[in-house]
């Protein structure tokens, strides 16, 4: 239908919103093949004879254009998988270079003001690692949920900031350490390398199987999730044997 109404156009990705809702919708995103416009047409999963929203090269307004360019960005569903590869390794490298350099601040400022720092060390410990966790409890939200609950992508990003100011006041509350961090660490990693597990449990679909690479991303993630824990405890034994021979 798409394709119908914006001939000379490929379709760059899609999406559905509120995919176990009546109101579900599909949104359809595309560019011109020379690269000079884009669009995005909606559709009514249930009734998908026409687009409930179609806008596309010039009738589509700047602000509707700046949203769909921060959706690629957000997504990084451009270029090549060379392209996204790079994109999603820049992405982790920045995170951990931006927690490492606030780290290195907040120790350079702790004997000017150690009342200071201490809170915001737990601020920053509570709010920046503990949406670690946060995200492994809305994956697993994600998994468990019923299919048949009501507003389910609601309640699942409910979930996920629950979870993310329960434990970032516990932070605050208990304090922060390497101990705290090896804890969030390891919660996290345990929640999202169950994932994969419970796909095979619910629904036989385990990332070895052939049906799971009909999407090879989510294969892919799925075999991740499963050496997550593998790796962290090869660091953390590895992390005991230099302390015991300090000792």
């Amino acid at each position: 239908r798409t394709l119908e109404r914006a001939p000379g156009v490929t379709i760059s990705d899609l999406s559905i919103e509120q995919p176990f809702d009546e109101g579900a919708q599909l949104h359809v995103h595309f560019k011109e093949k020379s690269g000079s416009g884009m669009g995005e047409a909606k559709y009514s999963v249930h009734v998908a004879d026409e687009p409930v929203y179609f806008a596309g090269g010039d009738s589509m307004a700047i602000g509707i254009r700046i949203l769909m360019a921060a959706f690629t960005l957000h997504f990084g569903n451009f270029g090549g998988y060379g392209m996204r590869i790079l994109y999603t390794v820049g992405g982790i490298f920045l995170a951990v270079l931006t927690y490492a350099g606030a780290r290195l601040w907040i120790l350079r400022k702790q004997r000017e003001k150690p009342r200071w720092t201490t809170f915001l060390e737990r601020l920053f410990d509570g709010f920046g690692l503990g949406l670690l966790p946060a995200i492994g409890a809305f994956a697993l939200a994600n998994r468990l949920l019923p299919d048949s609950t009501p507003e389910r992508g609601e309640v699942e990003i409910l979930y996920f900031h629950i979870a993310w100011v329960v434990i970032a006041l516990l932070v605050l509350a208990i304090g922060t350490g390497p101990k705290c961090r090896r804890w969030l660490l390891s919660g996290t990693i345990a929640m999202l390398a169950a994932v994969p597990v419970i796909d095979g449990l619910a629904h036989h679909i385990w990332p070895w199987q052939a049906q799971s690479w009909y999407v090879p991303s989510v294969a892919i993630v799925s075999w991740l999730l499963l050496a997550l824990p593998i790796l962290w405890v090869v660091y953390l034994l590895k992390f005991r044997a230099v302390d015991s021979a300090n000792l």
